[in-house]
């Protein structure tokens, strides 16, 4: 195409074969394919991608597509995190050629903190950069800060009032039918009706969440399983999932009435 001013707007073709970056010689014909200019333009290796984008501040198992990776990789090559590096390098499936992809499969390692942070390839005693372009966000999951009955304690057959705090809890999480709520552990009343849940306050940081528990019929240990009900990329919703155990005391029996309160002695 050709602008008002004179210039012209070239597309260049995709790379077949040979190599999937570097520079090549492009020529302006005439209709009768006569050469009258000619220019260089450069193809650059395209970028590395990882996936999932995002892993707890823990670490995890990415994948990362790469191109041109040297002929003795993954020999001499390791994936860096930033500064940090990566496990070793597992290959998952071998370019057929240079313009294809290598996939491989790598752990991030454990970070200080959330951000975000470059992955990099590096080969060779020199351990220059051979490819980047991909980046990981590390996040950290949710978990509970606090768990505080209120009110009466829980006990059988006394229902009770749980108000749970978690830190960072799911971005996926925007109200309250995004949650999943489960008590395990000790049976309860089946007439009382479901477990109830209210969330009192919900930031990026935070959120606080109302637990009405129905009456229990027994003493025990019940576990309250708090997860979202969809995850972020590259996580399953249990594994953002959070639980606290509460403890049911069961109370001292007392006798308050006896019939008959009289008895022969033999």
């Amino acid at each position: 195409q050709v602008s008002s001013e004179g210039l012209y707007t070239v597309s260049c073709p995709p790379i077949a074969s040979g190599r999937a970056s570097g520079t090549s010689t492009g020529f302006l014909l005439t209709a009768a394919g006569v050469r009258i200019a000619a220019f260089t333009f450069r193809y650059e290796r395209p970028a590395s991608v990882v996936s999932p984008k995002a892993v707890s501040s823990q670490g995890g198992t990415v994948n990362l597509t790469l191109y041109e990776v040297p002929a003795t990789f993954p020999a001499g090559c390791k994936v860096l995190f930033g500064t940090r590096e990566g496990g070793s390098i597992t290959v998952q499936k071998r370019a057929a050629s240079n313009v294809a992809a290598t996939l491989i499969s790598t752990k991030a390692p454990q970070s200080n903190g959330t951000g975000t942070v470059t992955v990099s390839l590096q080969c060779g005693t020199a351990l220059a950069v051979w490819q980047r372009g991909a980046f990981l966000e590390y996040i950290e999951t949710p978990s509970i800060v606090d768990a505080t009955v209120q009110g009466e304690a829980c006990e059988p057959y006394q229902g009770c009032r749980l108000v749970v705090t978690i830190r960072s809890p799911s971005a996926t999480v925007a109200d309250i039918t995004h949650l999943s709520v489960v008590l395990s552990g000790v049976a309860l009343q089946e007439s009382a009706g479901a477990t109830r849940a209210q969330i009192l306050s919900l930031s990026r940081s935070s959120l606080t969440l109302l637990v009405v528990i129905p009456p229990p019929i027994s003493s025990g240990n019940m576990t309250i399983r708090i997860s979202p009900l969809t995850a972020l990329p590259g996580f399953t919703p249990a594994q953002l999932a959070v639980s606290t155990i509460l403890e049911i005391v069961g109370r001292t029996p007392l006798i308050r009435t006896l019939n008959p309160a009289e008895s022969l002695a033999t």
